[in-house]
């Protein structure tokens, strides 16, 4: 075996040299340094709206990364079948795939409530992906100066947890919370789906006050079958005990002094007071604040990956995230209860309209103008008031315009009165009484010679009501 340089196998080395030449279509982006410039510069007066699917869609276009990434799905570059274009949104799974210029927003909208670097990252696994969401998450989190201040202490040893329910609302945990930022707070949890249910009074509880709002949750959830508390008078009354033995509910009590025992409402109501102090420079009635602070935590996946609405209604409740989604609606399907023989009408069909007046009912006449659905049609009626109704609220008819027919029989009565003074009815101020005998008089002149009333200075021209006031009654 002998060596040769390159220079000598030049005739085999050039093949493996040679660039090889790029049969593919590929669509590639070249944007120099100016160019990027003035996309960040576009990008940072970007309203700070709430985001939803249209501006998402706008600002697809408008992000390099993504833009080409549709364009790529849309020619069939990319056949991946993890990824899918709706409404000219790109979607990873279910996750929508945001813009740059948007993903502020986003974070703010999942850091809403000030929840803890865990719970948005289970959130945001259910809306929205870039890459790089997760740092991104804990960066926000961890410099945010309201959450650090209401920060808890670190977790401390597992405690012996109560038995799983095997139904929901088998088990509830109830407590107070309060007086705190001048309110006081009833917290009621289900321990099994963790379903939280909170009320918020000015005055100190009673136990009166307590079975009102217990009367109230029950009416919505069912009565449970055992009843966990505090050792707190109020709940030990006589009145308490009496209503939950009517009722068929177990009272259990924590130890005096241990309230880990009770420790699914003590959390709660810790993470209640920490959300409270967190957005207290939010500018909203403390009921709102806790609306949305339990209506977030209900769509807040557990360590199931469940999150309580899911557990306790079986569903998803719909939220401002679900506005950044594309919404599709079915198809329509025909209902069974409409039959194919039903009446129909046409956009310009002439119909008998039911007209509702000091409660009674009467019929008027128009033009269908709209159609909505297959049973609501807009009329626009002979006066030109537009309204809407049901098919079983119209008939077809044949009469003419009723404000033509109007004009002419005022028309006809004024040729066949040719020596008479109409005074027409009108809505005027209020008048002496004189002045409007005066001026409801008619004035023939057949009457008495000897009568000779001052002639009245009017104009005579036709006059007749406006049109408006067709519908009304004068006096």
């Amino acid at each position: 075996m002998k060596h040769r340089k390159s220079e000598l196998i030049t005739h085999v080395d050039c093949l493996s040299r040679a660039p090889a030449k790029d049969s593919s279509n590929r669509f590639t982006y070249f944007l120099d340094e100016e160019v990027n410039a003035i996309q960040i510069e576009t990008v940072n007066t970007i309203s700070t709206n709430i985001v939803t699917a249209i501006s998402i869609a706008k600002e697809t276009g408008n992000d390099p990364e993504l833009a080409e990434l549709r364009t790529k799905l849309i020619n069939g570059k990319i056949q991946d079948p993890e990824y899918t274009i709706q409404s000219d949104i790109v979607l990873k799974g279910q996750r929508v795939m945001i813009p740059k210029s948007l993903r502020g927003e986003i974070l703010k909208e999942l850091h809403y409530t000030h929840l803890g670097i865990v719970k948005i990252k289970q959130m945001a696994r259910r809306y929205c992906y870039w890459k790089g969401i997760d740092a991104d998450i804990e960066s926000l989190v961890k410099s945010c100066h309201d959450c650090a201040m209401v920060r808890k202490d670190p977790a401390q040893i597992t405690t012996h947890g109560w038995e799983q329910p095997q139904e929901n609302f088998e088990r509830v945990h109830m407590d107070y919370a309060g007086p705190f930022q001048n309110h006081f707070f009833f917290v009621l949890i289900d321990a099994k789906s963790k379903w939280p249910d909170i009320r918020v009074i000015k005055n100190a509880p009673t136990s009166e006050s307590t079975i009102e709002l217990l009367e109230d949750m029950f009416s919505t959830h069912g009565l449970p079958q055992v009843l966990v508390s505090d050792n707190a008078t109020i709940f030990q009354s006589k009145s308490f005990r009496l209503f939950c033995q009517s009722n068929g509910i177990v009272q259990k009590f924590i130890a005096p002094g241990h309230p880990a025992t009770n420790g699914l409402a003590e959390r709660h109501i810790q993470t209640l007071k920490n959300k409270l102090e967190a957005m207290q420079h939010v500018n909203i009635p403390m009921r709102k604040r806790v609306q949305e602070i339990v209506n977030r935590y209900r769509i807040t996946p557990l360590e199931n990956n469940k999150t309580p609405a899911e557990i306790y209604l079986g569903r998803k409740t719909r939220t401002r995230l679900d506005a950044i989604k594309p919404v599709h609606y079915g198809e329509a399907t025909s209902s069974p209860m409409v039959s194919d023989r039903a009446r129909k009408f046409s956009v310009g069909d002439r119909v008998q309209v039911r007209w509702f007046h000091k409660n009674k009912a009467t019929w008027k006449f128009g033009v269908v103008t709209e159609k909505f659905g297959k049973l609501h049609y807009q009329v626009e009626l002979d006066n030109g008031y537009t309204l809407k109704r049901h098919i079983n609220q119209l008939y077809k008819s044949s009469v003419t315009n009723v404000e033509d027919r109007k004009e002419t029989t005022v028309i006809e009565r004024k040729q066949k009165l040719p020596n008479e003074i109409i005074i027409e009815r009108r809505v005027a101020p209020h008048i002496a009484p004189q002045q409007q005998a005066e001026r409801q008089e008619v004035v023939h002149p057949q009457q008495d010679a000897e009568r000779q009333p001052e002639p009245v200075r009017r104009s005579g021209r036709a006059r007749k009501p406006p049109v408006r006031l067709q519908d009304h009654e004068l006096y």
